[in-house]
Parts: C-alpha cells; structure tokens; sequence
C-alpha cells in the first residue's frame, strides 16, 4: 500500500490541524466573538470538538439556540479575529520537510480547508514567512467563501482534480477530521487521517490509513526520509 502511496500524483491537505497547529488562534477568535455578543467563552479543550465543519457548524456547537442572523454576524465578526490571530500559527514539525520532499519529487499539492478564504492567505503568509516559495509550490488553495460548499461537500476537491487532470486514484486526500475522511469519500479518493490534529481518534480511525505523526505520514508518503534528501 505505502509503495503504492509513493506514485500518487496530487496530494490535498487540511489545513488547520493537518499542516498546522491553529487550535490557539481558532480559540482567541472564537472566545473573542462569543464576547464580543455577550456569551461565556470556551476552554480550549471544547473549541477543539467545535472545529472541522466551518464557521456556521462552529458557531451552532459554541452558541447553541442563537439566531441564524446572530451566527452570520458572528462568522462575520470572528472571519476580522481568526485573520488578525493568523500571525501566530505554525507549521507542525516535519510538514516543511514533507512538503519540500514531495515538491521534489514532482507531486501536485493543494489544501481545500473550511477555513475563511479571506484568512486563508495571510495564514498562509504567516506560516511560510521564512520560506514564502512554498506557498507556490500549491496548485490550489481553496479556502471557505460560500457556506454552501464547506467540505464534506466535494466542490472544491473534484475541481482541483478536473483542474489539474489527475485521476482520483492517483490522488490522496490527507486530514485530521470525520469531515476530511467524507470529503474523500465523497470525491472518491483514498484518506490518510492525521493523528496528531484536532479531531477525534475514532473519526480518524475511518480513513483508509492512519498516519500517527507528521514523520510517519513523510515516510508513507515518501518512503525512507534519508533517501529522500531530507
């Protein structure tokens, strides 16, 4: 199977939680807005479980019995909060390594996240600040700006894949939540859940394989790391 994994064409990322370490920022934000409108705000523990369905599903879990007026107003209010916050993510260990390691190698890279697309660049910005050529190694970056279409509706995964001409069996969706694994499914490609995100292990347990840390998904992914020049 791994050396099977080794030919994919297109590998499709999560963001939050997969490539990177937002559960503070997403706190500060949520806790902000749930402040701002007058509500008690949440440990860090219970905004993990809030997180993986977009904005709308967030705000539902976080402010249950609120107005869909107030929710919308809420995203609103924290899409200005989680964009300030950007600033202070980052890159779980091994994922530059990985994502240098399948560049090489000539796979196709994207991230379709339920993330805002307006705070989708400049987290981007931030979390490549010291290598800002890897935000063009991706191909695609879709973040949420239609609520319509957050995953696991597989608008965005099935575009890229008709966009960049590659099979969904030559591609691989890699996540760290219940939401990632249906999206897959959903596009019909294969999923590598990522254990060391925010969603739950029995989610996670779904995907078709489970990478354990960030160097168990580069040595699926690529092989032995020592022969992959990293």
């Amino acid at each position: 199977m791994e050396a099977d994994l080794r030919r994919t064409q297109l590998v499709i990322f999560d963001l939050d939680g997969t490539l990177s370490d937002t559960l503070e920022s997403i706190g500060k934000a949520v806790n902000d807005t749930m402040m701002q409108y007058g509500m008690d705000p949440h440990p860090l523990d219970s905004i993990r479980t809030f997180i993986g369905g977009g904005m709308m599903v967030l705000f539902k879990r976080a402010a249950p019995g609120v107005s869909e007026q107030i929710l919308q107003e809420m995203c609103m209010f924290y899409q200005a909060r989680v964009t300030l916050y950007a600033k202070e993510d980052r890159l779980y260990d091994g994922i530059e390594e990985l994502l240098e390691g399948l560049h090489k190698r000539g796979t196709k890279l994207a991230i379709v996240s339920n993330k805002p697309q307006v705070s989708m660049e400049s987290c981007l910005q931030s979390l490549f600040r010291n290598r800002p050529e890897v935000r063009e190694w991706f191909c695609a970056v879709y973040g949420l700006s239609d609520l319509s279409l957050a995953k696991p509706n597989p608008t965005f995964t099935r575009r890229i894949l008709e966009d960049e001409g590659v099979h969904p069996e030559d591609a691989i969706y890699v996540g760290d939540s219940i939401v990632d694994v249906q999206t897959a499914q959903a596009a019909g490609l294969r999923c590598i859940g990522c254990a060391w995100g925010l969603g739950e292990r029995a989610d996670i347990e779904k995907a078709d394989m489970v990478a354990e840390t960030t160097f168990d998904l580069l040595r699926m992914l690529l092989g032995d790391a020592r022969a992959s020049g990293l």
